[in-house]
């Protein structure tokens, strides 16, 4: 799996959410907390259409998803899932 860099040169985690605008404040709040824990950067896709985060997730663009379970996103019964273990 290949993550971006930063201007820094680091690995950076791009999050999105798949679900609702009124949930953005659990993902932020969860990405500061892996932060922390991890040591890693991480950075949340906001500002651009639900569409888009979908299409950033299918071309491997965006590396963690919150994803609602109603069907929304079909392409996830086709996902490959790439894991790496981490430690909190």
């Amino acid at each position: 799996m290949t993550h971006p860099r930063s201007g820094a040169g680091e690995p950076v985690i791009r999050m999105a959410s798949l679900m609702a605008d009124n949930a953005a404040f659990w993902y932020r709040e969860i990405s500061r907390y892996l932060a922390r824990r991890t040591g890693l950067r991480f950075e949340v896709v906001e500002n651009v259409p639900w569409q888009e985060r979908e299409r950033m997730l299918d071309r491997g663009e965006v590396q963690l998803a919150f994803i609602i379970a109603d069907g929304a996103y079909d392409a996830i019964r086709a996902m490959t899932i790439q894991a790496e273990p981490v430690r909190l």
